[in-house]
């Protein structure tokens, strides 16, 4: 469907503070990437982030910058959600190529040749490839009754931690990045209880289980609709695949973190991306972040590793 030259921009939702990782983050893509040429990146920064540092990035990498308004939203941890919302309805009404990337300013490319690798993998059918969600609850929800209940996220399906995806496909599902901001306003963040089996099986989420209404929660429901649907790439731990044990450190399928906190998500057994997470709560020269750091770094430099790790996924 799409050529290796065919332009992709990565577009990264920033948060105050955050410049280094999303410095990382375009350094990681250029370096795995068959063609860096290709790449285009643009960068949406809230309008209480401290310019110049972000412009000194621009600079050194050619990056368009937009400023995202935070007018009107609430004081306290949901704030930079929203603005994250906000910063991915701006980036994504921005693309003017064919293919484009929203991904996370925490994230990096693992994979050399993930340009030629996933875009391959889109066709007719699957117009989105990306990091998906474990398929466990994130918490359970008590009921008066004295009852539990599960809360999942969307599960099979792509997130925006780092996902390429067919942009008039995209555009044409309906696809609109505010509606967690409405959600929001409408039911106060609270997840809603899925009773109805067609939403059940476009959301992916178990029958009966409450689904959190999250950044693009309805990114699945919309594409599936629109008769498409995507690729997810699984968060896969490091005994399960084989690959990278003791390099980076990951969150367990039981979502507890261990030190760094950080994700790494596979195609079959070849390590596609990494996701450090929470940055807007932790420092880029953390000693957990420098950890992470220092091991993506370290995969990515060590082309024997890697080439033999992930022999079998083409």
């Amino acid at each position: 469907m799409f050529t290796l030259n065919e332009l992709i921009t990565i577009g990264i939702p920033c948060a105050p503070g955050a410049e280094e990782f999303a410095r990382f983050a375009i350094s990681t893509a250029r370096k795995t990437a068959l063609n860096s040429n290709r790449l285009h990146f643009h960068l949406a920064i809230p309008e209480n982030c401290e310019r110049n540092s972000y412009d000194s990035l621009a600079k050194e990498y050619n990056c368009h910058i937009s400023t995202v308004d935070i007018t009107g939203l609430p004081d306290g941890r949901m704030k930079n959600g929203l603005a994250h919302c906000r910063g991915l309805q701006i980036l994504y009404q921005s693309f003017e190529t064919k293919l484009a990337i929203l991904c996370d300013n925490d994230a990096a490319f693992l994979d050399h040749g993930w340009d030629r690798r996933l875009v391959n993998l889109l066709s007719e059918t699957v117009v989105i490839v990306g990091t998906a969600y474990l398929q466990t609850p994130v918490e359970h929800l008590a009921l008066p009754q004295g009852v539990a209940k599960p809360i999942f996220k969307y599960q099979r399906f792509p997130n925006v931690i780092a996902c390429l995806f067919d942009v008039a496909s995209m555009r044409q599902a309906g696809i609109d990045f505010l509606r967690h901001e409405q959600m929001a306003e409408k039911n106060g963040f609270m997840p809603i209880l899925l009773d109805d089996p067609e939403l059940t099986r476009l959301a992916g989420v178990p029958d009966g289980a409450f689904w959190l209404l999250d950044t693009g929660f309805d990114l699945p429901v919309r594409v599936r609709k629109a008769g498409r649907d995507g690729l997810a790439l699984p968060l896969q731990s490091m005994t399960e695949s084989g690959l990278l044990a003791h390099d980076l450190p990951r969150r367990m399928t039981d979502g507890t973190v261990l030190p760094g906190g950080s994700e790494v998500y596979c195609l079959g057994q070849r390590p596609m991306f990494s996701h450090f997470g929470k940055a807007s709560r932790r420092s880029f020269q953390s000693k957990e972040a420098q950890s992470w750091v220092d091991a993506v770094e370290r995969w990515i430099g060590d082309e024997t590793r890697w080439k033999l790790a992930s022999e079998g996924t083409q």
